[in-house]
């Protein structure tokens, strides 16, 4: 039985969400924004504390969830996104240009807003910084290389936002680009927005974690990368996975960078 504590507050949300009433979704400013987003996170909290010692609840709980509320959150793109689940896992490349974008984006102007505030929020801004902090680090590494030929290799490549922004002199540097994953959407759309010269020295390979571990990816067969790194993708993992894939990666890095 679910229990009523979890109800009321699911109702509460709910009403919280009938009274969104937007006009224009520009027009509401980041402290107004921020303040929803806190009364979301609160009504989350209260229902999470609902369910905390009712385990067996769950499955019962999130169907009543879905059920009262997914039509309003639908509205907000990135909401929809993660409900439709369209490539077959959370957090695929369109999601990740969504959180980098951070804009307003939805069906109405109250899904606008309900993606404005997810967008806002401190998983997707340290999402943002990831990218930021793994491009400025690849500028620093290739800048720092006596070598004008870099290697490098993106496990879960994802869009490769990181590697749009880099300068043109740093660029010049890298000779190689590997990206590796296993939505092909994802790589071809990466590959279509990378600077002209990397595009010019990128392979793509489609291919997933397991592949990689079992050594059915040709180009990860033998030392030759500068750098490896991966963006997120070990969020995703339990630790025999992880550690296999770190022996991997350890194999395929030149260690002699």
């Amino acid at each position: 039985m679910i229990p009523a504590e979890f109800s009321r507050a699911l109702e509460s949300f709910r009403c919280f969400l009938d009274d969104l009433h937007v006009n224009d979704a520009n027009e509401i400013g980041e402290t107004a924004r921020q303040h929803l987003l806190r009364q979301f996170e609160q009504y989350h909290a209260e229902m999470a504390k609902a369910l905390e010692a009712k385990a067996s609840a769950y499955e019962a709980a999130k169907l009543q969830y879905r059920t009262t509320v997914n039509p309003i959150l639908r509205e907000g793109e990135i909401i929809r996104r993660n409900i439709d689940i369209p490539r077959g896992y959370y957090g695929d490349y369109q999601t990740m240009e969504m959180m980098y974008r951070n804009e307003f984006e939805g069906s109405t102007p109250r899904g606008k807003l309900l993606h404005k505030i997810v967008v806002d929020g401190r998983e997707c801004g340290s999402v943002r910084k990831r990218k930021q902090h793994l491009q400025s680090r690849i500028i620093e590494l290739v800048d720092k290389e006596q070598a004008q030929s870099v290697s490098l290799c993106s496990l879960a490549a994802g869009p490769a936002a990181e590697l749009r922004g880099i300068p043109e002199a740093t660029q010049q540097k890298i000779g190689r680009v590997v990206l590796i994953d296993q939505d092909k959407e994802a790589l071809e759309y990466a590959f279509k927005n990378l600077p002209e010269h990397l595009q010019s020295v990128c392979q793509c390979v489609v291919a997933s974690v397991a592949d990689v571990v079992f050594r059915k990816v040709e180009c990860t067969e033998h030392p030759q990368f500068n750098y490896v790194y991966s963006a997120g993708l070990f969020d995703y993992l339990d630790d025999p996975t992880a550690k296999a894939l770190v022996r991997r990666v350890t194999s395929i890095a030149n260690h002699s960078t």
